[in-house]
């Protein structure tokens, strides 16, 4: 006998109604999510919908809050089917639901806990570019100086080869021979680079990161505080500004006060630090609160604001290798260490 899966889905879906009408609610989430396991990947885009809002609204206990903003949090994805009004309330919605649930996990710990990982905004990790030795740009100089190197982010990436292949046979000119070691100078890394080895840098160099920021929602989204996640590893050991301020003495972190998604829209957003000590800086993602755009103006004078603190991941794959038999065949990626910098002594101009 053939089974009827998507019948069984269905009898599950009236289950869990059935179950949430009688007040059985971990009942009622068991039966949806057995449900989820057959709709999902199918192109059941409206059920999958109605599965996750429905678990997250059933797992509001304090049991369960950690489910309901994972349901939730499936909601907030590009989706050509939920209108606008729709998107509003569930991002409105996965809001209050973090803010529920750090009400709880404060009330239990008594501590400030991690920030948690947020589906919005959407980062393509390996567009990011990194530039190091950059000018600090809290300082104004008038009239304004071109720096020696003059790279910047606008700089066509075509022309990187040729500067390469002239420092090269500059290098060959003066020695009479080119080093086996021997590395062009680059301050600029993308993933047309050569990531293998850790980038350079020294202290009080300003380290600058240009990060793709997507907004997949068809309502924008507002983003205030935004900095980088990371994790510096000195001679006094490692230290993480996940949970700190920019008032560090070992690394300085700026601050981008705020910016607005537009729907369906992507904006490239420069975040920088500058490493005050030696060691190993390590990025390892953005931090940020993320806020709905329509705010009536007295909610925001009185502090109903809603608004969430938490963080996106940045997780980087080098290009894929070919050279032997075995990469070939299996899937070999080259490592890539454009967010691993290692910061040298300070130099004195």
């Amino acid at each position: 006998m053939v089974p009827l899966i998507r019948k069984y889905a269905f009898h599950m879906i009236l289950a869990g109604h059935r179950f949430g009408k009688s007040g059985q609610k971990r009942h009622a989430s068991r039966a949806y999510q057995l449900a989820l396991q057959v709709y999902k990947g199918h192109g059941w885009s409206l059920a999958e919908d109605h599965i996750h809002y429905t678990v997250g609204r059933q797992c509001l206990n304090p049991q369960q809050i950690e489910a309901a903003c994972h349901a939730l949090g499936a909601l907030l994805k590009p989706d050509y089917l939920q209108t606008a009004a729709q998107q509003t309330a569930y991002l409105n919605e996965f809001i209050q639901v973090h803010q529920f649930l750090n009400k709880h996990r404060e009330k239990e710990i008594k501590t400030s806990t991690s920030l948690p990982v947020l589906p919005l905004p959407v980062i393509d990790s390996n567009q990011i570019r990194v530039l190091v030795d950059t000018k600090d740009p809290t300082e104004n100089i008038c009239p304004p100086v071109s720096e020696a190197s003059h790279v910047t982010f606008n700089d066509d990436e075509v022309h990187h080869a040729k500067w390469a292949n002239m420092e090269e046979k500059l290098v060959q000119s003066a020695f009479g021979t080119t080093h086996a070691m021997f590395r062009p100078t680059n301050l600029l890394f993308s993933n047309t680079t050569n990531n293998t080895a850790h980038l350079q840098t020294y202290c009080d160099d300003l380290i600058s990161l240009e990060l793709p920021l997507t907004n997949p929602l068809r309502i924008p989204v507002l983003l205030c505080d935004i900095r980088l996640v990371w994790n510096f590893s000195g001679a006094d050991g490692n230290l993480s500004n996940l949970l700190m301020t920019n008032n560090n003495p070992l690394v300085t972190t700026y601050i981008l006060p705020r910016i607005v998604l537009n729907p369906s829209s992507s904006h490239k957003v420069v975040l920088n630090v500058k490493p005050k000590a030696e060691g190993m800086l390590t990025i390892e993602g953005v931090a940020f609160d993320l806020r709905p755009v329509n705010v009536e103006p007295s909610a925001a004078v009185v502090g109903l604001v809603s608004s969430v603190s938490g963080r996106v991941m940045l997780s980087l794959q080098g290009p894929r290798l070919n050279a032997t038999q075995q990469e070939r065949h299996g899937k070999v990626y080259a490592s890539d260490k454009r967010l691993s910098i290692q910061v040298g002594p300070r130099i004195y101009a």
